[in-house]
């Protein structure tokens, strides 16, 4: 069964005040927030306020498989939530494990009692001004006035954002005038030329416990470096390498990666595309989920043990390999190194009867298993 699924749609099942300069500015039980596109089959949605705990960590929406995402809706709780404005972090995961951006909305939480007095519930909005970042003041914003025949529900206002930075976050405030004097927050970016667009990017673990990572990126103009980052808690990265673009200005550029030395358990991938003129952009933030392969293919041939000790390691050890043997209190009582051959004899005729671990150490970690000394 093939699923299709294009936007997200979330609503807000908690009183807020609607922003936007409708006829009838109230406060609501529910706030729909805009559409936003993704690229590939969704297949977890998360969310989270304030705070972004990083990706895998928000608040997961639950939907049965093959929902068609256009249609759905789901009730968020934010009775936890203090009065006043707050942010909604929203974004999906899809089937190779690439997270969409993270979309922003800004809320404004009040109080479940809260009403507007019928005289200034039908008090008519004459106009409005908007401003950015920071509150001028009441009047003091950017006026635009209101014919009182105007159908504020599909009303429409360009604002002019020539003079403002691009590449940083801003932000746009919307007040009605008139006595409720209500605001409407909404975070947003402006970007100027894109050096790239991003086609997909992917991570598959190999049987050597390395990743090979591959991303396709279109219309590359101006663009220096590409930076391979990766973390072990989605927040703090770190550089696993870098490649030169292949400068395609028109066509499309498939790009590969192998990290030779993850982590073990959830690693996440990202690559930094860094400008001639030293600006930058972030692809979609990745995981993989590595298994420490030693501790699952190691085990004992022969437990209880006499002379020697047989062991399975699973795979051919690399240069680094080691076998250790430590008693109870964990002092190491003989070292080995390892190369070549998965199956491997330790001696342990020196040692006294009883019960000791031996460790298999090698580049990807570490797996112990407990045996018996006859």
């Amino acid at each position: 069964m093939k699923c299709t699924f294009k936007t997200i749609i979330a609503f807000l099942s908690v009183p807020v005040l609607m922003l936007s300069a409708g006829a009838q500015t109230t406060p609501l039980d529910n706030y729909l927030l805009p559409s936003n596109p993704i690229p590939f089959g969704v297949t977890s949605i998360e969310y989270t306020f304030d705070n972004d705990p990083g990706f895998g960590n928000g608040v997961t929406v639950h939907f049965s498989p093959c929902t068609v995402v256009a249609d759905l809706s789901t009730a968020i709780d934010a009775s936890s939530l203090p009065n006043g404005l707050h942010t909604l972090y929203v974004r999906a995961r899809n089937k190779n494990n690439a997270w969409s951006q993270t979309n922003n909305f800004q809320l404004y939480k009040v109080s479940q009692d809260f009403q507007i007095p019928a005289s200034q519930q039908e008090s008519p909005i004459e106009a409005i001004e908007y401003f950015f970042d920071e509150d001028p003041g009441v009047g003091n914003g950017t006026l635009k006035f209101i014919s009182p025949t105007t159908e504020l529900n599909n009303y429409t206002l360009a604002i002019d954002v020539s003079s403002l930075s691009k590449g940083t976050m801003h932000t746009l405030y919307i007040r009605t005038i008139n006595p409720t004097s209500l605001t409407m927050a909404r975070l947003f970016s402006l970007e100027g030329t894109l050096p790239l667009t991003w086609i997909s990017f992917s991570g598959q673990l190999q049987n050597d416990n390395s990743v090979l990572l591959k991303w396709e990126t279109a219309a590359e103009k101006n663009v220096a470096l590409f930076v391979i980052e990766r973390s072990i808690d989605g927040h703090s990265f770190k550089k696993a390498g870098s490649i030169e673009p292949r400068h395609n200005s028109t066509g499309r550029s498939l790009y590969t990666f192998i990290d030779k030395n993850p982590a073990t358990g959830k690693v996440f991938y990202r690559i930094k595309q860094l400008d001639i003129d030293n600006k930058f952009s972030y692809s979609p933030t990745i995981v993989v989920n590595i298994e420490n392969n030693s501790q699952k293919n190691f085990y004992i041939i022969n437990n209880p043990g006499k002379d020697k000790l047989r062991l399975h390691l699973g795979r051919v050890p690399d240069s680094r390999s080691q076998l250790q043997i430590f008693d109870l209190s964990g002092r190491i009582l003989t070292r080995k190194e390892v190369s070549a051959d998965p199956i491997q004899e330790i001696d342990i005729s020196t040692l006294a009867s009883g019960i000791y671990f031996v460790r298999y150490v090698n580049k990807n970690g570490s797996a112990i298993a407990r045996f018996k000394k006859e």
